[in-house]
């Protein structure tokens, strides 16, 4: 990125998002100033950063339309040049509407912003441009579920979901037995539509980017290499890729039809032979955020850059230079929580690590590893951060889905 920094401050949030504390060293980095919105009552390690000032607002899943209303009380306060939203619920508050937030979003809104919070037009999209979808049945009625097949995957058709003016996020299922379908479509509530799918076996691949007005930027790509919950989701270590120069093509086609401005992060889950499945597209940047960062790809500071008319200047399709691995501790902490536990009932056991593999292979720091949220000068950001992982889990907000 080139030229001065904007003289007002970046809004972001939420401030308690996985990507929060590596947004905010992206921009601060880069010369802006940053103010946080975070959920009120509900820890942010942003709070531990020199220089940024936090404020806290309804959390959605109270009140949606007062958690919108506290930001545009905030955006009238500070006078942002932008704001950037860090995770789907935050989409969800800031880029539907009329835009009449008060500021300009880097990043998608309106008919964009429902594209990033729904899977139906995501899959619609990924099988025109060809790429790889699971066969996908939409569920109406609990006879819809009941007369699935096990093993089977349940989806909610959107990642963000309003109920009496309440935002919640509803979990996927995984149903391997016929008695866990019974369950799921006991418990399930109608109005959350649901998407069914075969419960595919590999690992998760990201393909990361940014939509600027010139074009496709800032490439790279990234594939899990441990989940904090192995019958789960919740990646507790990345590694970085070279991207697929067929599969880039792919993803560009996909947002270029639907005309996509801003950060993006396109999951895959590549199989046993290879295919890499089209999951999901989400609209911000990359939970995951401090491997890129540490690729040199600072997705916060170019987003908002670009959208400020700021030049950004990045090689198309960058590969990262070096293989590089990064990790969250505190989900590496619950991966081998996990793991110690065994597997649930009806696991596929070969799958399930050993308990030695997790221990040995959490414990193994090699060089070319990163932490996330780490700084010599700011220690104590990844300490508190950890503590905060293993108190949400313990409490069940970890969020996994």
């Amino acid at each position: 990125m080139t030229g001065p920094a904007a003289p007002g401050p970046v809004l972001i949030g939420f401030g308690e998002s996985a990507c929060g504390v590596e947004a905010a060293w992206s921009l601060l980095d880069a010369g802006f100033s940053v103010v946080v919105f975070a959920r009120a009552g509900r820890r942010s390690e942003a709070r531990l950063l020199r220089g940024v000032r936090v404020i806290s607002v309804t959390a959605p899943e109270h009140d949606a339309d007062r958690c919108r209303q506290d930001i545009m009380s905030l955006v009238r306060l500070v006078r942002p040049v932008a704001v950037l939203a860090l995770d789907d619920m935050a989409l969800r508050v800031a880029g539907t509407g009329d835009g009449d937030l008060g500021a300009p979003l880097a990043g998608p809104t309106g008919r964009l912003t429902a594209l990033a919070l729904d899977r139906r037009m995501q899959l619609a999209g990924a099988e025109l441009v060809g790429l790889a979808v699971p066969p996908t049945v939409p569920c109406r009625t609990r006879a819809d579920v009941l007369g699935l097949s096990a093993p089977v995957l349940l989806r909610p058709a959107l990642t963000v979901h309003e109920d009496a003016g309440r935002l919640m996020r509803p979990r996927s299922l995984r149903c391997l037995r016929p008695g866990a379908l019974e369950r799921a479509a006991e418990g399930w509530d109608e109005r959350v539509s649901l998407l069914a799918q075969p419960l595919l076996r590999g690992h998760t691949e990201l393909i990361c980017g940014l939509a600027t007005a010139t074009g496709f930027d800032a490439w790279s790509a990234q594939t899990a290499v441990r989940m904090a919950d192995p019958a789960g989701s919740c990646p507790s270590a990345y590694r970085s890729l070279t991207p697929d120069e067929d599969l880039l093509d792919r993803c560009e086609a996909l947002l270029g039809e639907a005309g996509w401005r801003g950060p993006f992060a396109l999951e895959f889950l590549r199989d046993h032979d290879g295919c890499p499945w089209f999951i999901g597209l989400h609209g911000c940047c990359p939970e995951s955020l401090a491997l890129p960062r540490h690729c040199g790809l600072e997705y916060p500071a170019l987003a908002v850059a670009d959208l400020l008319g700021v030049p950004v200047r990045v090689p198309p399709r960058r590969p990262c230079p070096d293989i590089v691995t990064c990790r969250h501790l505190g989900r590496e902490i619950l991966h081998v929580v996990r793991v110690l536990r065994g597997p649930p009932p009806g696991a596929v056991a070969f799958e399930w690590p050993s308990r030695r593999s997790a221990v040995r292979g959490v414990l193994s720091v090699g060089r070319g590893e990163r932490w996330c949220n780490w700084r010599r000068s700011a220690p104590d950001v990844l300490l508190r951060g950890t503590v905060a992982t293993l108190a949400d889990a313990a409490a069940g907000r970890s969020g996994w889905s």
